[in-house]
C-alpha cells in the first residue's frame, strides 16, 4: 500500500514537469529548544489544516491548494474548513490519494475555473 509520503513525492514530480503550474510542498508544525540560560522556546509554521502542496496555476496566477491522502485518508475538520475558505477565494482545491487522481482533477478543476471566472 502506498504512503502518503511516497504519493505526495509522486504527485511534486508530477507536478513539476507541467507547464502549467508551479507547486511547492507545505508543512505544519512546530519545533522548540531551550536557550543557554535555560528559557524554553517554540516557532509555530504553516497554518493547521493548510494543504499538503500550494501553487499558482499559469497563466491566471489561480492559487491551486493539494491535499494528498493515503488510499484510505480522510481529511479533518480543520482540512475541509481551509478548502472551503480556498474555494471561496476562487482558488481551486483538490483532495488525492495518486498522480493518475491529481492528473484528472486538476484537468477538470482548470476547467470549471475558467468557466466560471476566467477567459
Amino acid at each position: 500500500m502506498a504512503t502518503e509520503a511516497g504519493i505526495q513525492k509522486a504527485v511534486l514530480e508530477y507536478l513539476a514537469m507541467r507547464r502549467d503550474v508551479t507547486c511547492w510542498r507545505n508543512n505544519v508544525g512546530a519545533f522548540g529548544g531551550q536557550s543557554r540560560q535555560g528559557k524554553r522556546w517554540w516557532v509555530r509554521f504553516g497554518r493547521v489544516g493548510q494543504a499538503d502542496i500550494s501553487g499558482l496555476v499559469r497563466p491566471f496566477g489561480v492559487r491551486l491548494e493539494i491535499e494528498v491522502k493515503a488510499p484510505a485518508g480522510g481529511c479533518t475538520e480543520n482540512q475541509m474548513a481551509f478548502g472551503d475558505e480556498i474555494k471561496e477565494y476562487g482558488g481551486i482545491w483538490l483532495v488525492v490519494r495518486s498522480v493518475q487522481e491529481t492528473e484528472d482533477k486538476l484537468g477538470e478543476a482548470i476547467k470549471e475555473w475558467r468557466a466560471k471566472w476566467g477567459p
